[in-house]
């Protein structure tokens, strides 16, 4: 289906792995977002449940870290990085910086544990 978008087998899976991350990220605003200034709900319900295979390979170094490749490139990109162009993280830079921060601190102890 994806053989004409992409130029080989490891283009696909770097960014399928992007595509991943993103999207765990983008549900780990939504956790903090959701939970707000309650700490009960910062304690339990303020992190993203979306991971998958970039965690193990990142982790086992069958892989770069795709986290730390898109806050690299949010850091580059400053105000103007796309994300924030388009709107999402609400166009804060900050809020983009806690959701990536937050996620990469749970990416980085599923990738310890496992639990994927």
């Amino acid at each position: 289906m994806f053989d004409e978008q992409f130029p080989d087998d490891a283009t696909y899976l770097n960014d399928f792995e992007r595509a991943e991350v993103m999207i765990g990220i983008v549900s780990q605003d939504q956790a903090l977002q959701l939970a707000g200034d309650d700490p009960h709900l910062q304690a339990w319900a303020a992190h993203s449940g979306w991971f998958g295979r970039s965690t193990w390979r990142s982790h086992r170094g069958h892989a770069a870290n795709p986290v730390v490749e898109i806050a690299k490139q949010k850091l580059a990109d400053g105000a103007a990085w796309e994300l924030l162009k388009s709107g999402l993280f609400g166009g804060d830079s900050e809020r983009a910086d806690k959701a990536i921060s937050a996620y990469s601190e749970d990416f980085g102890k599923a990738g310890r544990q496992h639990l994927f």
